[in-house]
């Protein structure tokens, strides 16, 4: 582990560039995503890019006119998707992972854990149900058009 101890936030940046740059070529692989949880002022460049970057996962970030450059933004430049994670007790209980008392919900329980599916077996017997409607619908518009049979709910005027 290394400490990185910057008398400035562009050298901790330029630090922790280098730390990532080095570790990515000891491995052989290149970096593919920066994932960046809270507000540290190294990863975002200062809490004003708090505001400027949005949360969650962007693939390229929108050029504007960061006040300092972060992390976050030497890497986005890079044309690296970034995740952005701020306020995480707040998404944490948007997901479910947080009750409304900030204590941890049971394990494997919560929105988190939720996958809705569907059951095909009623789609395909609705659709078959919707087409057949329609159908039933068509033959009589049909029998009218065509055949020139009168509708049966029309009456003859005099």
């Amino acid at each position: 582990m290394q400490l990185i101890d910057a008398p400035t936030v562009l050298e901790g940046v330029r630090q922790r560039v280098a730390l990532y740059d080095s570790v990515a070529a000891v491995r052989g692989k290149p970096i593919k995503l920066y994932i960046n949880v809270g507000g540290g002022v190294a990863s975002l460049g200062g809490a004003q890019n708090a505001n400027l970057i949005p949360p969650g996962l962007t693939h390229k970030l929108a050029a504007r006119n960061y006040p300092n450059r972060g992390v976050i933004n030497i890497l986005a430049e890079r044309h690296m998707p970034v995740i952005h994670l701020l306020q995480v007790e707040k998404l944490a209980r948007q997901f479910g992972i947080l009750d409304d008392r900030a204590e941890a919900v049971k394990p494997g329980s919560g929105m988190l854990f939720i996958a809705y599916r569907y059951n095909v077996w009623i789609v395909a017997v609705a659709a078959v149900l919707v087409f057949l409607a329609n159908l039933f619908v068509l033959r009589h518009d049909i029998r009218q058009q065509i055949l020139g049979r009168p509708h049966p709910e029309s009456r003859p005027t005099s």
